[in-house]
């Protein structure tokens, strides 16, 4: 198995969950010595440059080609980063492997004022999480271009539910609103602008809004 990340395979819906306090390390699917004694291989913090299907060769990002009898490909997705002015702030980050959570869990200790876009299972398990450690301490604000959280997925009638519960909990709902820019000072993001003109002020910003394939390394493959 070979893994750009530099821990064996982990339960990465956790992340979310225990964002503020989480230790990937803790969340392995299977035990070292499980893996050792199933002869499962992991080559770790190694990214695949290419696959030959013809030669069923894999080349690895260290130098080193790989031979196959059978390859499966499960390179799952990457989070979408909108192109907007301010994308690129040290601050904004997104969600996918342990050590994006483990950068977001040391600024989550001194910020008091963090701004999640997107209101699906990312952005609303994180907005959870972090209200649940740090409650009134921390001012939790989600941005969304639906009317409710996970309309897409369950519908107006489940997302109304879920959008209660979030108000109760204290975190600031920004429905159906569309952003526009970060501002900041330095290379940190500052304030997150919304095209009606809202202005949010942010210690942090965590973008949830999707994701895409992670099929970049085929291009050229031969696959």
């Amino acid at each position: 198995m070979i893994s750009a990340e530099d821990i064996v395979a982990y339960d990465r819906t956790l992340l979310t969950k225990v964002l503020p306090t989480g230790d990937a390390t803790k969340f392995k699917l299977r035990s070292d010595e499980f893996l050792k004694n199933a002869d499962i291989d992991f080559v770790l913090s190694t990214r695949v440059d290419s696959v030959d299907s013809n030669a069923k060769t894999v080349k690895l990002s260290n130098g080193e080609t790989i031979n196959y009898d059978k390859l499966c490909i499960a390179t799952g997705t990457s989070p979408f980063r909108p192109r907007v002015p301010g994308i690129d702030y040290k601050n904004v980050f997104v969600l996918r492997s342990h050590n994006d959570q483990e950068q977001i869990k040391k600024l989550t200790a001194n910020a008091k004022k963090v701004v999640i876009l997107g209101s699906g299972f990312i952005g609303s398990e994180s907005a959870s999480a972090l209200k649940l450690q740090f409650k009134d301490a921390m001012e939790v604000s989600i941005v969304s271009m639906e009317a409710v959280p996970f309309q897409r997925q369950f519908g107006t009638e489940v997302g109304k539910m879920f959008l209660s519960e979030h108000e109760k909990n204290g975190v600031k709902m920004y429905m159906q609103r569309k952003l526009k820019e970060f501002r900041g000072e330095g290379d940190l993001a500052k304030t997150v602008v919304l095209e009606d003109g809202t202005e949010i002020e942010a210690d942090l910003v965590l973008v949830a809004t999707g994701v895409l394939p992670a099929t970049k390394f085929l291009e050229g493959s031969g696959i």
